[in-house]
């Protein structure tokens, strides 16, 4: 075959066996005997493969190795190249592939409906000087490339809009009204029309290609989708990322997770079946650990049913006098489901799940704070009921409990302040906010150790709080009431600061 012989590659799209490259074979070959033209097929492409990146890579592989065949049985021979959709991803990348010492001379590069996107890179190619010219036949009423260009990964819509930044002699964009395979269908008794009129010239007879029309986005919407369009590329992005995120979790971690679960559960009724024997207690405790550790179960009631059981295999395993001798006196703690005090000897509580415990030890007492609900008999609702329980640290004792009944979401942040005048005096400080509203109230709860008394007051959130200038008298006034602060005698009120030691305290 003579060097000097031009070949035309034709390469088709997706979902076709490319019927339209052998009716362009013959009307090349009739106007240029000369023409060596090969079609080039891969079969029928799917829509899912065309989906899938990695299928599309390796069909560009096999249309590369194919060519480096041509090439290599052709030397000198110049290229001319006519493909469709997915043909035009196919060439495009498959000449970046090639070595620019391997590329032959490529007098043209047709693409018509191209998924290239409209920023496709053709610097590196135009580089080599082997590819003179590339003609972008477009389908101004394209719509399959607006789905390539909104949902395939790695596409666009080239064949629709054209290619962006410096087009030149080099990247001629031409319009036409039609969809995605509008230049092989026939245009009155002509069914080869446009190939006819717009390839055979420049394939066939080397001519330059003629003008078409220039791109109207026709009207404000059609500019905003436009515009809407060019950005989809991350949105895609996010889009494959979600789905492939979504295709782990179910096909991955959450079997995995239910097989967990599934041997957490065995491994759960074989441990709590071993807690009843002496001999196989001491693993069994440490199987509950180590699901415990692990967080194998999620919910509330699951895990507290294990410890429950871990718990009662910690009992069988020690005595009580020993786990008792480990904790600290004056403490408080739970155990086996209740919550006792721990003196000169042990005290059961008959109390809530505390919210906040304060341990005075300049006092020797402790306070424990709790919530729970009571009924109001004779007004026959409920209240909430904040009772402050004040402990013997050394007797574990009750020396004094002061209830208070609200009707607000109390705070879970408690003040405690010890008077430095006289550790048997405490001021304790929280909030209380309406259920409906903004308004919230202050209570001030002082307890007198010596004589076992306390006082409450509920405060307003605009009311100044004061103290004596004899660091034990409470005082609170505001600019309405001036009568009372002249008659509590606040010739000098103190802020609070300065005669209590201030403790925070949180829920617990």
């Amino acid at each position: 075959m003579s060097a000097s012989r031009t070949i035309l590659i034709t390469v088709h799209g997706i979902r076709t066996f490319g019927e339209w490259q052998e009716r362009l074979k013959s009307l090349v070959q009739d106007a240029n005997p000369n023409i060596d033209v090969k079609s080039y097929r891969y079969g029928y492409f799917s829509v899912i493969a065309f989906l899938i990146p990695i299928f599309r890579w390796l069909a560009v592989r096999s249309f590369r190795n194919r060519l480096r065949e041509i090439i290599r049985e052709n030397p000198g021979s110049p290229i001319t190249i006519v493909c469709h959709s997915f043909g035009t991803h196919l060439v495009a990348h498959a000449l970046r592939g090639i070595k620019p010492d391997e590329l032959p001379v490529i007098p043209a590069l047709i693409l018509s409906g191209s998924v290239l996107r409209s920023n496709f890179n053709w610097r590196r190619l135009r580089a080599t000087g082997k590819l003179k010219l590339v003609v972008n036949d477009c389908g101004t009423n394209d719509g399959i490339l607006v789905l390539s260009q909104m949902l395939v990964l790695l596409t666009g819509m080239a064949g629709r809009v054209g290619f962006y930044g410096f087009t030149d002699d080099f990247i001629v964009n031409r319009y036409f009204a039609g969809g995605h395979s509008h230049y092989f269908r026939p245009v009155g008794n002509d069914p080869d029309s446009f190939m006819r009129e717009w390839w055979v010239p420049i394939a066939a007879l080397a001519q330059a290609p003629k003008p078409a029309g220039a791109l109207s986005l026709g009207g404000t919407l059609q500019g905003v989708l436009h515009a809407f369009m060019r950005i989809a590329d991350p949105l895609k992005g996010g889009l494959y990322f979600g789905l492939i995120a979504i295709l782990v979790f179910f096909g991955y971690v959450q079997p995995r997770r239910e097989t967990a679960l599934e041997e957490g559960r065995r491994q759960y009724q074989a441990a709590a079946g071993q807690v009843g024997s002496d001999r196989l207690v001491s693993d069994a405790v440490a199987s509950l650990a180590r699901l415990i550790n692990a967080g194998t179960f999620t919910t509330e009631r699951d895990v507290a049913r294990m410890s429950d059981v871990a718990r009662f295999g910690l009992q069988r395993l020690l005595t009580a006098n020993e786990v008792l001798a480990t904790v600290p006196a004056g403490s408080i703690f739970r155990w086996s489901g209740g919550i006792y005090l721990k003196g000169d000897r042990v005290l059961r509580l008959d109390v809530p799940p505390p919210l906040f415990q304060f341990r005075h030890s300049d006092a020797g007492v402790s306070v424990l704070i709790t919530e729970k609900v009571v009924e109001v008999v004779e007004q026959e609702r409920q209240q909430r009921q904040i009772e402050f329980i004040v402990f013997d640290l050394k007797r574990a004792t009750v020396l004094m409990r002061v209830p208070i009944n609200h009707d607000g979401r109390a705070s879970r942040e408690f003040v405690v302040r010890p008077l430095r005048a006289d550790r048997n005096r405490i001021l304790i400080e929280f909030a209380v906010r309406e259920i409906e509203g903004d308004d919230s109230t202050t209570y001030y709860v002082g307890i007198d150790l010596a004589r076992r008394t306390a006082r409450t007051s509920a405060i307003r959130e605009d009311i100044d709080l004061r103290f004596h200038s004899n660091c034990q008298n409470l005082a609170w006034f505001d600019d309405e009431d001036n009568d009372a602060k002249d008659n509590l005698n606040c010739t000098t009120e103190l802020p609070v600061r300065g005669c209590y030691r201030e403790t925070h305290g949180a829920a617990t």
